[in-house]
């Protein structure tokens, strides 16, 4: 809902700047392993049902990540949507686009909550915003090595507050 929304107010915000093309996707149900986590957080007993059943709703309703990223891909690199600028859709499986079917989608008090939402969140965390994701990483995966001190703590309190 939160992609939705966001990508619904950027495209009114930046309905007459044709540089800014913002819509929204849903993947569909994607047949990954993101699911081990919810049934390990079962009993014992109920681990091979759970399985059972997620591997069933795999087979019967689930894309492939091959496929579930298509898109995704049409969505960025699609010249139709480029030059037609296509902006403030919502599209599903496959590259189709679908009319939002949750309400709040359209609510303009909650988009604007969300919006105010996301700007506090850039303002709380400059230096999150303004880190170079770019960067080559250092032996461990991340670029510690090139951030301010201010900056390390910064990203270690964000850290721990999204883990929350």
């Amino acid at each position: 809902l939160a992609n939705l929304a966001f990508s619904n107010v950027l495209a009114s915000r930046h309905s007459r700047d044709k540089m800014i093309i913002s819509n929204a996707c849903h993947p569909g149900i994607v047949a990954t392993n993101l699911t081990k986590g919810v049934e390990n957080a079962f009993w014992s007993i109920l681990r091979k049902p759970i399985r059972i059943i997620i591997d069933l709703r795999n087979y019967l309703f689930a894309y492939t990540p091959h496929v579930a990223s298509l898109t995704p891909l049409y969505l960025a690199t699609s010249p139709e949507i480029s030059r037609s600028k296509i902006t403030g859709g919502y599209f599903i499986p496959i590259a189709t686009r679908s009319e939002p079917s949750h309400a709040k989608a359209e609510d303009k008090a909650f988009l604007e909550r969300l919006w105010q939402f996301s700007l506090d969140l850039l303002r709380r965390y400059p230096s999150v915003v303004n880190s170079k994701p770019h960067a080559a990483p250092d032996a461990h995966g991340d670029n510690a090595q090139r951030r301010s001190p201010e900056a390390k703590t910064e990203r270690r309190r964000y850290e721990r507050n999204v883990r929350c």
